[in-house]
């Protein structure tokens, strides 16, 4: 009887000694973050999904009135979840830490080329017609031009963090016409009854001059032409 109540007692002591040396759950300590997300107070399990979680969210672009998202995967990033939450554990109290992430600079450069077929517009050089009988000239219209270099590190920027801001802009400039009013150059209007032509800088009137006009047969034609070659003395052959 003595031997059964000493081995019981004895379990019990023993059951009580491995109690307090049982390892606790480890958790982030109070005010850390890392990719600007914080993660106090959260066990290494919770830590890891809330990076994968977070990271992995779209990004969000707004260009220009148009809309759309992109997952980093789809860009050729990802995140080293499992060194993030070493990281964490390992910090003091209200660290800001830096996540390890892998990116494919190759496919971002493929993406920023993708946008850049999509989102610039060439500008529109000014054009002129006849208002009656005097040239007027139309306006050209600026265009968009994709800032690449811009654009891939503000990708860049967004892919290296898990908090990121609402939406991404991509980097874009105005592109002035090459061709406007103020630099448009010479007109030439060629009145056919008379076989006189009006010659213009610009919008203002500076020279006429006598000119042979087609036959009936071979009838100078009406419409807008450019000047594509100029030759001194020319000889006339029929069209």
């Amino acid at each position: 009887m003595k031997r059964f109540v000493l081995f019981v007692a004895l379990a019990a002591v023993a059951s009580g000694a491995a109690a307090p040396s049982a390892k606790r759950t480890a958790t982030v300590r109070p005010g850390v973050a890392i990719g600007g997300l914080s993660l106090g107070g959260l066990s290494s399990e919770q830590a890891r999904n809330a990076v994968s979680w977070w990271y992995d969210r779209p990004i969000r672009f707004v260009f220009n009135g148009k809309h759309w998202s992109v997952r980093p995967s789809a860009l050729g990033a990802r995140v080293d979840a499992d060194d993030a939450v070493q990281q964490v554990l390992a910090a003091s109290p209200a660290d800001h830490l830096s996540l390890r992430v892998d990116v494919d600079q190759a496919r971002i450069q493929n993406y920023v080329r993708q946008l850049d077929g999509q989102l610039s517009v060439p500008a529109t050089n000014a054009t002129v017609s006849l208002d009656g009988l005097q040239p007027a000239i139309e306006q050209g219209k600026p265009g968009i031009a994709l800032d690449r270099q811009q654009t891939a590190r503000r990708i860049l920027a967004a892919l290296a963090v898990a908090r990121r801001p609402g939406v991404l802009n991509p980097a874009a400039r105005t592109v002035a016409p090459t061709v406007s009013a103020s630099n448009f150059g010479s007109i030439v209007v060629i009145y056919r009854g008379s076989n006189v032509l009006h010659l213009y800088n610009g919008t203002q009137p500076w020279r006429t001059f006598q000119v042979a006009t087609g036959q009936a047969i071979y009838p100078t034609p009406t419409g807008d032409w450019h000047v594509v070659d100029k030759q001194r003395n020319p000889w006339w052959r029929p069209p």
